[in-house]
């Protein structure tokens, strides 16, 4: 071998030596980069006679990675705490495998209306079968994000449905779009834009038990589905 094959060699040698090292941590960077899942939720807020609500929330985990300090969620541009334990905080630590922490940015609720004729000047009624007197209000709100209000802001949606006679359970679709979401994740450690983008849409609702077009609530269900882009 005279001396510029020699040189030829070593440097390709070189610089395969470089692209492998190169390529080896991308892969490994890649193979350890942080992972977020979100998950939707609904946590039974009261569960009665005449009454239904549920607070709508998301919970945020971390799947791979490495922990993450100080960490807040922005939803659709408003931060909203973290609910955990049964207290509010700003900021938070994710632990890699640790369960959800989760903000609540919607509260549903079904109000039972005893007489429907007291309502004529309601818009968007929702009738089905041979209609009762009876009705239920399906509103949704935004919480507010300020931990120490505590109060609703922005009702997004309501409904009033009446409820049909001679039906002893009532099941109804609705595929109404409540909102586009975006929850974005911002943290100590984090090196690029984590984000969860879709909407939400409300499914229908359900009522187990109906007796002459009078609901027990305590037997309902809000259906709805979370699509992520």
């Amino acid at each position: 071998m005279d001396t510029g094959e020699f040189v030829a060699t070593f440097l390709a040698g070189i610089i395969s030596g470089v692209l492998i090292a190169v390529g080896g941590e991308m892969l490994n960077r890649w193979l350890n980069r942080l992972k977020m899942n979100v998950f939707a939720y609904q946590q039974i807020l009261s569960n009665t006679f005449t009454r239904y609500s549920v607070a709508l929330g998301f919970g945020i985990t971390i799947e791979q990675g490495k922990a993450l300090d100080n960490a807040y969620a922005r939803f659709n541009n408003t931060v909203y705490p973290w609910w955990e334990n049964g207290k509010t905080k700003v900021k938070t630590q994710l632990l890699v495998g640790e369960d959800p922490s989760w903000i609540f940015p919607y509260y549903m609720a079904l109000e039972y209306i005893e007489d429907i004729s007291k309502q004529q000047n309601a818009k968007n009624i929702i009738k089905k079968g041979d209609p009762s007197n009876h009705a239920v209000l399906f509103s949704v709100y935004e919480f507010d994000p300020d931990p120490n209000k505590n109060a609703l802001k922005n009702k997004i949606f309501e409904r009033i449905i009446v409820l049909p006679k001679n039906i002893k359970a009532f099941n109804i679709g609705i595929n109404q779009l409540l909102s586009k979401i975006s929850i974005r994740l911002i943290a100590e450690g984090i090196e690029r834009k984590m984000e969860y983008t879709g909407e939400v849409r409300i499914k229908g609702l359900s009522i187990g038990k109906l007796e002459n077009g009078v609901p027990s609530l305590d037997t309902s269900s809000i259906n709805f589905i979370v699509y992520h882009d």
